[in-house]
C-alpha cells in the first residue's frame, strides 16, 4: 500500500510541473486494479478505476470553481491521487492465489487495439503522417474554445446557460493545463493537449472494448483472448472512428469508454455489487455531462443492479449502504443541476439543431439491432442469459432515448435531425461492438467462433457501404482513418501541414488572418483562426462567421477584423481584396499580398 501511495504522490508532482495528464489517470486506474483485482475481478477492476479517475477530473473542476482561490490544475492532481487512494480503504482481505500473470496478460491481449492505434500514431508522427492535423475538424475547435474558457473561468460553472455536458472540455482542459505550468499559453500548446486528449480516449475505448469479452468470458482460453484482440479493434473501425474524426466529434469515443465501463460493471455485479452500484451511478453522472441522451442506458444497468442484488446491498452494511445512497444523490443531484435544467430551458435545441451529423442508410441499424437479437439469443442457449439480461438496457435505453429525441422533432418536416442522426448512429456502435462481444463469447468452440469472427469482420467491413454520399456538407473518405493518418492525407496540402498551418496563424501577435490565399487547408484555417480569436462561447456574433462567410465580401472580412479586436493583419493572394480591404477597413490592421498574387504589403 505504502508504495501504491508513493506512486500516485509522484504521479502528481510529475504533472504539476508539466507531465501529460493521460500518466495521471493511467496511474490512478492501475491503483484501483492493484486494489481491487483479486476480489472483483480485472475487467471490473479497471473499469471503475477509470470511471473514479474521469469523475474526479470533473469533481476537481468543479470544486477549482467554488474555489476560485484553489488553481484548478492543483485540484486536478490532488483528486486524481485522491481517487486512486480510495479503493486502497477497503478492507477486504484479497482472494489467495489470484492469477496477476495470466489476467494482466489477457488484458494486454484485450488491448491490441490501444496498441494498434497508438502504433498508427507513432508510424504517423515518424513518418510525415497527420500526426497531429487529424483531430482538427469540426468542432474540435468547439471543444478547444470551451476548455479553454473552463480554464479562464478555473472551472466547470455550474450555473444556468453554462455548458450542460461538461466532461468533454474539462477533459481536454485537464490535458492541456500541464502545459502551462512552465510555458505561456499558446494555441499549439492547447492543439497538442487537445490531440492527446483525444488520442487517450480512443486509446482507452479499445481496451474497454476488449475488457468487455475478457468479463463475459466463462473461461481463459486462447480463442476467447483472440476474441478479446478482435472486439478491441472494433473502436478504430470505419464506422466508429471515420464520422466521428471527419467531424471532430471528440465526445464520441468517451461516451463509447463510458458506456463500456457500465457493461463490464453491470456484468461483474454478481462478485461485487456494491462496488458495481456505485460505480454505475457515477457513470451515469458522466453520461450525463458527457451526453445526455444515452444516460438510461447507465441508468437502466444501475436500476437492474439494485433489484437484483437487493439483499446482498441491504445486507452489506450501514456504511454501504450510505455509499450507494450517496451516489445515488450524487447523480440525482447533478442532473437536476445541469443536464434536466438546461434541458427545460433550451429544449427546444435538441429539436432544432441543424448540423454535420452522420448520415448513413437506416437500414445497416436494423441490421445490426437484428444481429445483437441473434447474438443475444445465441449467447443466453449457449452460455447463459444472465450477460444478456445485463446487457439488455443498451437497446433498451438506446431505443428510448432515440424515441425521446424524436418525439421533440415531432412538429418538424422529419424525424432526422442532428441529434436523432447522431444518437441513431452512437447506438449502432455500441450495439455493434457488444453484439459481436456477446457472439463470440457463445460458444468456446472453434467452427462457431470462426464463423462468427468472419461475420463481424464482413459486418464491420460492409458498415462504409452504408453512408450516403453527398448528405450533407463533409465527405467521409472510403479509406480508413488508420491509413489517412499514417500516410497523412487529413490535410490538405499532405503530412501534418494542417496543424502547423492553424498553429502559425493562431499564435501569431498581433492575430493573422488568412483570407483567399489559395491554400488548400484554407478553410479549416479560417475556422480556428476566428473559433480562437473568440472571447467566449456565447460570442455569436464572432463564431457564426468560422461557419459562414463570403470570401469574396470585403465587408465580412471587415466586420470579422473588427470583432476579432484589431489589429488584424490579413494575409491573402488576391490583389482586389487586398486593394478593397485596405480601402474598406483602413484602421483595422496590415494587409500583406503574397503567395501566387504577389508580395508587398499596404495598409
Amino acid at each position: 500500500m505504502a508504495v501504491v501511495v508513493a506512486v500516485l504522490v509522484l504521479t502528481a508532482l510529475a504533472v504539476s510541473l508539466g507531465a501529460p495528464f493521460w500518466l495521471a489517470i493511467v496511474v490512478c486506474t492501475a491503483a484501483w486494479v492493484f486494489a481491487l483485482a483479486p476480489n472483483s475481478g480485472l475487467p471490473v477492476a479497471a473499469a471503475a478505476g477509470a470511471l473514479a479517475s474521469l469523475g474526479a477530473v470533473l469533481a476537481a473542476l468543479v470544486v477549482s470553481w467554488l474555489l476560485p482561490v484553489v488553481p484548478a490544475l492543483v485540484t486536478l492532481v490532488i483528486a486524481q491521487a485522491l481517487a486512486g487512494a480510495l479503493p486502497l480503504l477497503s478492507r477486504r482481505t484479497p482472494r489467495a492465489g489470484f492469477a496477476w500473470k495470466r489476467e494482466l496478460s489477457g488484458m494486454a491481449v484485450a488491448a491490441t487495439g490501444a496498441f494498434v492505434w497508438l502504433a498508427v500514431l507513432l508510424v504517423a508522427n515518424l513518418t510525415g503522417g497527420s500526426g497531429m492535423s487529424w483531430a482538427l475538424a469540426g468542432d474540435a475547435a468547439n471543444v478547444t474554445l470551451f476548455a479553454r474558457a473552463l480554464i479562464d473561468a478555473n472551472g466547470v460553472a455550474l450555473s444556468v446557460g453554462s455548458d450542460p455536458v461538461p466532461l468533454t472540455a474539462a477533459l481536454v482542459s485537464s490535458f492541456i493545463l500541464p502545459g502551462r505550468t512552465l510555458a505561456a499559453p499558446t494555441a499549439a500548446g492547447d492543439i497538442s493537449g487537445l490531440v492527446q486528449m483525444w488520442s487517450f480516449t480512443i486509446a482507452a475505448c479499445a481496451v474497454a472494448s476488449g475488457l468487455l469479452v475478457r468479463q463475459l468470458q466463462r473461461a481463459d482460453t486462447p480463442l476467447g483472448r483472440v476474441g478479446a484482440a478482435l472486439v478491441s479493434l472494433l473502436p478504430l473501425s470505419w464506422f466508429a472512428l471515420a464520422p466521428s474524426v471527419e467531424r471532430g466529434f471528440i465526445n464520441v469515443h468517451l461516451i463509447l469508454l463510458l458506456l463500456l465501463c457500465c457493461a463490464i460493471l453491470v456484468l461483474g455485479s454478481g462478485r461485487n455489487p456494491v462496488l458495481s452500484a456505485i460505480g454505475l451511478a457515477l457513470g451515469a453522472t458522466l453520461v450525463l455531462a458527457t451526453w445526455s441522451p444515452l444516460v438510461l442506458i447507465p441508468g437502466l444497468m444501475l436500476l437492474l443492479v439494485l433489484v437484483r442484488e437487493r439483499r446482498i446491498l441491504l445486507g452489506s452494511g450501514r456504511l454501504r449502504v450510505v455509499a450507494v445512497c450517496g451516489s445515488l444523490a450524487v447523480m440525482l443531484g447533478f442532473a437536476i443541476v445541469l443536464p434536466l435544467r438546461s434541458l427545460l430551458s433550451f429544449g427546444s435545441v435538441l429539436a432544432d439543431a441543424s448540423g454535420g451529423s452522420f448520415t448513413f442508410e437506416h437500414w445497416l441499424f436494423i441490421a445490426i439491432a437484428v444481429c445483437w437479437s441473434a447474438a443475444a439469443v445465441a449467447h443466453g442457449v449457449l452460455a447463459g442469459w444472465r450477460a444478456v439480461w445485463s446487457l439488455a438496457p443498451v437497446p433498451i435505453g438506446g431505443a428510448i432515448g432515440l424515441a425521446a429525441l424524436m418525439w421533440l422533432r415531432r412538429d418538424a418536416e422529419t424525424f432526422w435531425g442532428y441529434y436523432t442522426l447522431k444518437i441513431l448512429w452512437l447506438v449502432a456502435v455500441i450495439l455493434l461492438i457488444t453484439a459481436i462481444a456477446l457472439a463470440l463469447t457463445a460458444s468456446v468452440r472453434l467452427l462457431p467462433f470462426l464463423l462468427v469472427a468472419s461475420g463481424a469482420v464482413a459486418v464491420t467491413v460492409l458498415s462504409r457501404a452504408a453512408w450516403v454520399p453527398g448528405a450533407d456538407v463533409y465527405s467521409e473518405q472510403a479509406d480508413s482513418p488508420l491509413v489517412r493518418i499514417a500516410t497523412g492525407t487529413y490535410s490538405g496540402a499532405g503530412g501534418d501541414e494542417l496543424a502547423q498551418h492553424i498553429m502559425k496563424y493562431a499564435d501569431a501577435d498581433p492575430l493573422v488572418l488568412p483570407w483567399k490565399t489559395g491554400h488548400p487547408d484554407e478553410a479549416r484555417t479560417i475556422f480556428w483562426a476566428i473559433q480562437l480569436a473568440s472571447p467566449g462561447a456565447t460570442d455569436y456574433d464572432l463564431r457564426i462567421f468560422a461557419y459562414q462567410r463570403d470570401l469574396d465580401s470585403v465587408d465580412d472580412l471587415c466586420r470579422i477584423r473588427e470583432l476579432m479586436h484589431p489589429p488584424v493583419t490579413v494575409v491573402t493572394a488576391d490583389e482586389a481584396i487586398r486593394d478593397a480591404a485596405v480601402a474598406t477597413c483602413p484602421d483595422a490592421g496590415e494587409v500583406v499580398l503574397e503567395g501566387p498574387g504577389g508580395s508587398g504589403a499596404g495598409r
